[in-house]
């Protein structure tokens, strides 16, 4: 197994924990957000609140994994996905 192989399997594996502990990250989050915010005295608190939704926003994207044929088709695109090489490679 190479190494794109071997991080291509971290990564799967880290997205499907972290999928199944969603509710755990949420209050991580809003926790962290709280403390930085006290941190600064409230003097970054748009960015703050602006970050933490990013954060919230990106793990409500994550699923648990799914067999391979419930797993929808990728559209067809000339651009490869970021985590394939480009054929010039």
């Amino acid at each position: 197994m190479g190494f794109r192989e071997r991080l291509s399997d971290l990564t799967s594996r880290a997205e499907k924990t972290a999928a199944e502990h969603k509710e755990e990250i949420r209050r991580t989050i809003t926790k962290a957000e709280a403390a930085a915010d006290q941190q600064t005295g409230g003097k970054y608190h748009d960015k703050i609140e602006q970050v933490g939704a990013r954060a919230g926003a990106y793990v409500e994207g994550l699923q648990p994994e799914q067999p391979r044929s419930a797993q929808p088709a990728r559209p067809e695109s000339s651009e490869p996905h970021p985590s394939e090489p480009h054929p010039e490679q």
